[in-house]
């Protein structure tokens, strides 16, 4: 008996959390492929089809391994994907994940205007989806320092004001980071 959708998603997530990417990959790809399968049998208005968001994930993680290519079209797709109408809102987080992998594959070829115009795109799309960009404080720290190597304070000065005070009281690689913004 295979393993069905669910117990395949906890497995990949276990597997991206241990940074097991290549499994956690497959494991991504195989419940797309299960999920697909299962709401092709579901009712119109029952539970989504959440195959796209897995698919996502299953990028993700081959963008991390290296696998550019294998991931950007699930990735440039997540950059317009309309969340509402697929039932998926509560997963629409998960597209800011491709926006960051773009900004930095921008950043780490000096594309300071190819980084400011997707910048502006993903700030916009994050003010549609009612999050503002970036809100993952991993991504508020990767995108600080390619701004601030890109010299777009503009960029910089957005991230600092998404983030909770307390927040960065309490984070001294945040406070780092502010710190090389101010001496901008």
């Amino acid at each position: 008996m295979s393993p069905n959708v669910e117990e395949l998603v906890s497995q990949a997530h276990d597997a991206w959390g241990l940074f097991e990417l290549e499994h956690a990959a497959e494991l991504f790809e195989a419940a797309a492929v299960a999920e697909k399968s299962a709401a092709a049998t579901r009712a119109p208005f029952a539970l989504a089809d959440q195959s796209f968001s897995y698919r996502l994930r299953a990028a993700v993680c081959r963008w991390d391994l290296g696998r550019f290519d294998e991931a950007r079209q699930t990735l440039r797709e997540s950059l317009t994907f309309d969340w509402k109408a697929a039932r998926l809102w509560s997963d629409r987080h998960v597209g800011e994940m491709a926006f960051c992998r773009f900004l930095m594959e921008k950043a780490a070829a000096g594309d300071r205007e190819g980084f400011i115009g997707l910048w502006r795109t993903a700030t916009a799309k994050g003010e549609e989806l009612s999050l503002p960009f970036p809100f993952a404080i991993p991504h508020q720290k990767q995108l600080i320092r390619a701004c601030v190597m890109l010299g777009f304070k503009e960029g910089s000065q957005q991230v600092l004001n998404r983030i909770d005070p307390k927040r960065l009281n309490s984070d001294h690689e945040l406070q780092m980071l502010a710190a090389q913004v101010a001496r901008e």
